[in-house]
This record gives C-alpha cells, sequence and structure tokens, in this order.
C-alpha cells in the first residue's frame, strides 16, 4: 500500500492509499480508491521491466495528474495541459 505520495516527478502517479501487485513477468494491477480507479495491466516480459509500468500509470493518469486533493505531489507535477492519451470514464 502507498504510504506516502511519490516524491518526485520520475516516481510512479498514484495516490496514497492505493494497493497494486506486481508480476515477475512484468504484469501489473493497482487499485486507486482516491480517485476510484482500478488498472489491470497483462504483459509477458522477462526480466521484469518496471519501465513497462512507468509508462502505463502515466497514459492512465494522463501527463499532468496532480494527485487527488490533499496529496503533495500538486507540487511536483505541472498543470495539465491537454488531455490524457487514454480516456477513463469513471
Amino acid at each position: 500500500m502507498r504510504k506516502s505520495p511519490p516524491q518526485t516527478p520520475q516516481e510512479n502517479r498514484g495516490a496514497v492509499g492505493e494497493f497494486f501487485w506486481d508480476g515477475a513477468a512484468s504484469t501489473l494491477f493497482w487499485v486507486d480508491p482516491a480517485n476510484r480507479l482500478t488498472a489491470v495491466f497483462f504483459v509477458q516480459t522477462m526480466p521484469y521491466d518496471g519501465t513497462l509500468h512507468r509508462d502505463f500509470r502515466a497514459a492512465v493518469y494522463g501527463p499532468g495528474y496532480k494527485g487527488p486533493p490533499g496529496d503533495s505531489i500538486r507540487t511536483l507535477m505541472p498543470l495539465r495541459t491537454g488531455v490524457s492519451p487514454l480516456t477513463i470514464e469513471r
């Protein structure tokens, strides 16, 4: 479970309270209750490739994700200037 917001822009985007699982072959799922979001990423890449997870999270949250209200990630990420490449209906 994520206990603090990302400390740098290079860290995976997400919110405090999310929980996740990273598989050995680079699979991933996470649940982000603050944003009412669940994501599943299935891929079979050996060895494990964490850059896939970072890229997938960036596509889901968008390039300017600021975090839910109260997260200090707001100071790390620029304001959103465009539409996310992946549209998610909630």
